[in-house]
């Protein structure tokens, strides 16, 4: 909201991934912003690509000069940004891009996550076991980005900010429900299409 604020109405035009970058200012290097309380143990994937995260483990490595896909060196944390929230691909209308938009109650921004940010599509079939540790989830998430949110930290739910700054807990199996994109179809499953849920 202080970004909000400053910017005309208008989100962080930028690349996936350097999120934390545009908002630096409004955090003033606190580092505990950066992680979820139950997702502060250091990074374990050693793949120069990704640096995944997990349910328990943050992505990238504090202290360390992480570099992957183009991110701005240094960053780590255990939230994800979803990417059609504010970046617009080239011919793209699917970003929502200003915070002034209908339906801002269920327009995620930032999410528990085990990477730093997701192209979530709402064709992204739900995984077929937990996700749990960085290995469970393939690196780019097999083109299922929308894997990057579905990991069971809070006892089946994440914790997520929507864009109209509210934070709250969701099903995992309802994330599949929520406006990531302009062309979002809510796709209605229910605990039981998530049969491994605790």
């Amino acid at each position: 909201m202080l970004y909000n604020a400053e910017s005309e109405g208008k989100l962080f035009s930028i690349g996936p991934g350097q999120w934390m970058e545009s908002l630096r200012p409004y955090y003033s290097d606190v580092d505990k912003i950066l992680a979820c309380p139950s997702a502060i143990k250091p990074c374990q994937d050693l793949d120069i690509t990704e640096a995944r995260g997990s349910v328990d483990t943050m992505w990238g490595r504090k202290g360390q000069k992480t570099e992957w896909g183009g991110r701005v060196e240094g960053y780590w944390g255990s939230y994800g940004h979803n990417s059609y929230a504010s970046y617009t691909y080239s011919g793209d209308s699917r970003s929502w891009g200003r915070f002034n938009v209908s339906g801002v109650q269920d327009i995620p921004v930032f999410a528990d996550s085990a990477f730093v940010h997701a192209v979530p599509r709402y064709t992204d079939p739900i995984p077929p076991e937990p996700l749990t540790v960085y290995s469970d989830i393939p690196v780019n998430a097999s083109g299922c980005q929308i894997w990057r949110f579905c990991i069971d930290r809070h006892e089946g739910n994440i914790n997520i900010c929507f864009l109209d700054s509210a934070v709250r807990k969701v099903m995992l199996y309802s994330l599949w429900d929520l406006k990531w994109s302009r062309d979002w179809i809510p796709q209605g499953y229910t605990r039981a299409d998530m049969p491994w849920l605790k």
